[in-house]
Formats: structure tokens, sequence, C-alpha cells
């Protein structure tokens, strides 16, 4: 199902990303830094975001979903496109998410694209210079060494959890921290695959946006106040949403295109319109969930209570 899903769903991507990069046919000159702007909505992927990343991701043109292949196994791959840029040769940068469960739950390993940086560009990194004096010297020389920095694009080097290193056991200590980050990766890209991707236009116009305390608060917020189950949710999810947003001082849509450079207001009122198609795949397939759930109390459980 969620197979037919992506398969319902990557067409209208693909028309998004033509207006988005001014590529389609109604003249559009598209949105500048659409994913960028987009990405900066979410907490906990904004948190790792730095000002030298931003300038990066300026070049970043696209962001697409998959899932594996049978033949790779259970899982899911993110895509990354840029344009020619002075920083990386990449025109793309993939990450790619083995998994030991199909409800996504349990990683086994993530493996993302090794970046190739230009000489001087790599914002992963800081350049340290520090002067040392020679032994038994007056002389001096600067030493430069690359220390690792906070960013973004350290999203591509997951960590590696591994009982053994080199043939050498790893610590437990270091071997749970590790598997921490593994998991905090993951919920990372599960915010690109389930939110950020197939909903960008309201995390770019902020009705989807929240705040740096959403990351302490989002498993209270999931068992929140809000009596409609996942399964129980209608097609009118996006009036309630819009509601909710006033209520949280989030921008409204209307409001928020008002306020847009009229240069990237048609773009957007076109993306409006993709965005109703998207989520009327979404409403089919909760639909189809519904049904299934339904079908299995109907048939299956009284079998079982039997």
């Amino acid at each position: 199902m969620e197979f037919n899903h992506d398969q319902l769903q990557t067409p209208i991507l693909e028309r998004r990303a033509l207006v988005i990069a001014g590529k389609a046919d109604d003249d559009s000159p598209g949105i500048s830094d659409f994913w960028l702007r987009t990405m900066k909505q979410s907490a906990s992927i904004r948190e790792n975001i730095t000002e030298n990343d931003e300038v990066v991701l300026k070049f970043l043109t696209d962001i697409r979903t998959c899932l594996l292949t049978k033949e790779e196994g259970i899982g899911f791959r993110l895509e990354f496109f840029f344009k020619p840029n002075e920083f990386f040769t990449n025109s793309k940068l993939v990450k790619t998410y083995y998994m030991l469960d199909s409800d996504y739950h349990e990683i086994e390993r993530a493996e993302g694209t090794p970046i190739d940086w230009k000489e001087g560009k790599n914002v992963t990194v800081r350049i340290i210079r520090k002067r040392q004096r020679k032994k038994n010297s007056d002389e001096t020389r600067v030493v430069v060494r690359n220390e690792p920095c906070v960013s973004f694009f350290n999203f591509f080097s997951p960590p590696i959890v591994s009982p053994t290193e080199g043939g050498v056991p790893v610590d437990s200590d270091e071997l749970d921290q590790r598997t921490s980050e593994l998991d905090a990766d993951l919920d990372v890209g599960l915010c690109f695959r389930e939110d950020l991707i197939p909903h960008a236009l309201k995390w770019f116009t902020g009705e989807e946006a929240d705040s740096d305390a959403d990351l302490s608060d989002v498993n209270s917020d999931s068992e929140g106040s809000d009596s409609r189950s996942k399964d129980e949710s209608t097609d009118s999810d996006y009036d309630d949403a819009k509601e909710r947003s006033k209520l949280e001082g989030k921008v409204d849509r209307e409001t928020f295109i008002q306020g847009l450079p009229v240069s990237e207001q048609k773009a957007v009122l076109a993306l409006v319109d993709l965005d109703a198609e998207i989520e009327e795949v979404h409403a089919s397939r909760r639909r189809h969930e519904r049904d299934i759930s339904r079908k299995y109390e109907e048939l299956v459980r009284p079998v079982f209570e039997r």
C-alpha cells in the first residue's frame, strides 16, 4: 500500500519541483530558497542548520523520497538535488535507511553519500590554526588542522553502530551513544519523508511550523487532547489545521501568500493546487487504512475471540 501511495504521489511532486524551479509552463519565476525556508520551519532540522549551511542550501532545488526495492530490503531513501555550486561537485546527495521492520520503529543502519567538497569549502569542519614553538628553539611554526563542527551536512555521515570496529570491541558507553544518535538521525529522516516532502507547502507557509520547544513536547503532544485518532481523521484536516494555527499564533496560508513578493505569489498559488492533489492522495490512503481496519474488526478479530 505504501508503494502504491508513493507511486501516486511522485508525478505530483515532480510537477511541484518544476513550479519551484520556475520551469513550469505558467511563466512564473519560481520560489527562491524554497527548501531552505521550508527546512527552517522544522525545529528538529533547523537546530543543525548553521549560517554556513544556509549559503550551501540555497543551491538545493528539490528533495525526493522513495521506498527501497525488495532486493535492497525494508527502508526508504531520501534524495537531495543541488544546482552546480562552489561548495561540492555532487549534483545529488542520498541518505538511505535500512530498517528491521516496516513500521520504521527499529533501524538496522543508515548510509549517506560521501560529499566531494571543493578545496576550502567543507562546512562540516572548521580550520584551526595554532602557533607552536619548536623544541630547543625560539622559532615558532603554525600548525593547521581541521576540527569537526555542527553542520546539517553531517546528516550524510550517519553514526555506525557495530559491536566491533577494526576487529576491536567498541566500548559499551560509546555503543549506546551511537545507538541514540542513530535513532535521532532516523527521527530526522522520517520528518523529511512523512512531513516536509509531502507537505512542503504547509511547512513553507508556516501552517505546519513548529517551535524549538516542540522538540521536547513532541511525545506529549502526540498524546494530547485531540480526541480524534489518526484513523478517524477526515478530509477537512486542512481546515482544522488552519484553526489550530490561528490559536497557536501561526500564519495562515492566505496571510502568508499576501506577504510574499508578487513574483513568488503566482508560483505559490500553483503549489496550492498541487497541494490539494497531494492531500487527496493522503486522504485516499487514510480511507484505505480505515477500510482495512474495519474489515479486520469484522472478519479476523472474532476468530481470535472464540
